[in-house]
């Protein structure tokens, strides 16, 4: 290859930000921003593009909640917890008189809601009485009670524009994939489900209009597809064309418009429709993989947009003159984005004939006849997707001179939910079998060479690189575990309630279905393993807890595997499920290129 022209640890120190929402006047926006080296937040105003930094050392090395505006515009209100345990507790920052303000602090998790339309209330999720469920609290008095008490989780909640309705989804059905729509009034009274299209089906709100027309998502047909309600005659009028997953997004002030986002070859892109006529009206933007659309004014849509060679970006667009400008551009340091090695869309067959679609980096500078080693890079979730946006560690393999392919398998979101719904009860089935055929792809590749193939991937994809290492050993040369699971059962026994229910939807009852949660364990299949595997873990992880790695470390030596040979071992303090944090991402992918490079260059 040619001389590599990216500093990839300058390429992982760079700046991110994330994590935007527009105040309700539209007048501003905040995000989360590590410019200063660590996590802060900032408020930028849409009309000057100036920028004012608001907190100073307060917020949580990596934030895991969202921003919330007060509907005054004066208070933004976030999670903040310790170390990554994401047991986060309630504050905000008053913006008039610069001040931060606890507002709740509990045992468990907690993330902050909407406010009423009267401002004098504010809703959030939390498990501080075991299940996630809807509370609300005086902005006053900072009373807190207890709105819903389901025994499944309950999330969100959005209020209608008098102020006399809180709609949210929960489950109170045996199908545990099964998602309604229910409505409460702000005391807590009148409680009742308001819609199931049916059982089985998952149904959700966006956003109200001030009409108290409601943005729905369903996936009663077999793909996710956007519609419109109306609150009062529960007439839903569709928007998409049932082609693609399609998901609805927000209304324009004046409810004359709702935004959407669409799944085409691995990208999300923007759609925007009248509501009164239900009619799409085109978009002049670029192809790439857009997210946070919210409006900016009744005329201007906000998004955030990136692609595999641009890092993410804030747009603001134009709806009169169908142009758009970059509001605030990603920052590059030294390095020429021209230099970045770009990603496609490929296609792949698995064992059974079933076409996976998933995304390919090619590393520049390949010459004629060279061939370069590759890893495939296993998404988290995982209901999740890989798709066509800048990945900071695929594209710092790329640069390192690694081909990358990012497979979505079954069970990954974009696909319908046939695809969706095969990993249930299967985990370690037809997906493994997605996930290796990627690599066997590869190996067809007249450009890789065949036998220098790892694998890598975080949570999700940490479980699935376990497997891969127990199931398939001898279809990779190394793998990458981060943030993993290896026992399945024993993560149950740690998991919060609302992890609890997502592993029964996955894999049964863990009584019932006992045998297919061990079978299913890679710690089940250790006796199978030849490694090299590089574990990397934060001890304060609490979705996929410490011990899942030190239970597959431990038993690797027990059976007679060496640390430095087999395995190598890396714990992290004060981190918990991966991490945005500068100094923590370097630190983790400075860990994971030297291992690759030593086991696969």
């Amino acid at each position: 290859m040619t001389k590599k022209t990216i500093d990839v640890e300058e390429l992982i120190s760079l700046p991110i930000f994330y994590s935007t929402r527009i105040s309700w006047d539209e007048s501003k926006i905040a995000f989360y921003w590590n410019k200063t080296g660590r996590h802060e937040l900032y408020v930028k105003d849409i009309e000057t593009g100036r920028t004012e930094q608001i907190s100073n050392g307060q917020l949580s090395r990596s934030p895991g909640t969202p921003i919330i505006w007060s509907r005054d515009n004066r208070y933004l209100i976030m999670g903040i917890d310790k170390g990554g345990n994401e047991q986060h507790d309630i504050f905000a920052f008053d913006l008039r008189s610069k001040k931060f303000l606890e507002i709740s602090k509990s045992e468990g998790q907690n993330y902050p809601g909407e406010f009423s339309p009267d401002n004098k209330m504010m809703l959030f999720s939390s498990t501080r009485k075991n299940q996630m469920n809807i509370y609300i609290i005086d902005w006053n008095t900072k009373k807190v009670h207890q709105l819903t008490n389901f025994d499944n989780p309950a999330m969100g909640g959005l209020w209608t524009k008098d102020g006399e309705w809180i709609y949210f989804s929960t489950n109170e059905s045996k199908n545990l994939r099964n998602e309604d729509i229910y409505r409460i009034k702000p005391d807590g009274s009148n409680l009742e489900r308001f819609l199931r299209l049916k059982e089985g089906s998952s149904e959700t709100f966006s956003d109200i209009s001030k009409d108290n027309l409601a943005a729905i998502t369903s996936d009663y047909g077999g793909l996710y597809q956007p519609g419109i309600i109306n609150l009062k005659t529960k007439e839903i009028k569709w928007l998409g064309d049932n082609s693609h997953e399609e998901i609805t997004g927000k209304f324009s002030s004046d409810g004359r418009y709702l935004i959407t986002l669409k799944c085409i070859n691995a990208e999300w892109r923007p759609s925007l429709y009248e509501v009164s006529s239900g009619k799409k009206l085109a978009l002049n933007l670029p192809n790439g993989f857009y997210y946070s659309a919210q409006f900016a004014d009744k005329e201007k849509i906000f998004f955030m947009h990136s692609n595999p060679t641009h890092r993410s970006r804030m747009l603001l667009y134009d709806i009169k003159n169908g142009e758009f400008e970059v509001f605030q551009d990603a920052e590059y340091g030294n390095i020429n984005p021209d230099n970045f090695s770009d990603a496609k869309c490929v296609k792949y067959k698995s064992r059974d004939g079933t076409e996976i679609e998933a995304v390919l980096y090619r590393p520049k500078g390949i010459r004629k006849g060279e061939k370069v080693p590759a890893i495939v890079f296993v998404h988290g979730g995982p209901k999740s997707q890989s798709i066509l946006s800048f990945h900071v560690y695929a594209q710092c393999l790329a640069s390192s001179g690694f081909a990358v392919l990012q497979p979505n398998y079954r069970g990954s979101i974009g696909y319908g939910n046939k695809f969706s719904d095969a990993l249930i009860k299967d985990w370690g089935g037809k997906e493994a079998e997605d996930i290796a055929s990627g690599g066997e792809y590869l190996q067809t590749l007249n450009w890789i060479k065949e036998d220098k193939i790892g694998i890598a991937g975080a949570s999700y994809g940490g479980y699935s690189t376990y497997w891969q290492m127990v199931k398939y050993p001898h279809l990779w040369k190394a793998g990458v575990a981060w943030v993993g699971i290896t026992d399945l059962l024993k993560m149950y026994e740690e998991s919060m309630p609302h992890f609890k229910y997502f592993l029964r939807f996955y894999l049964g009852d863990p009584e019932e279905n006992k045998n297919l949660w061990i079978e299913r364990s890679p710690i089940t299949h250790i006796s199978n393993f030849k490694g090299p595997l590089l574990i990397l873990h934060g001890v304060n992880d609490p979705r996929c807890p410490i011990s899942q790695a030190r239970i597959f470390r431990d038993k690797l030596i027990e059976s007679g595997f060496k640390e430095g040979k087999h395995f190598e071992y890396q714990e992290f303090g004060e981190e918990g499920h991966g991490s945005s944090d500068r100094e923590q991402r370097v630190k983790v992918f400075r860990l994971m290129l030297d291992f690759l490079k030593r086991k696969l260059q």
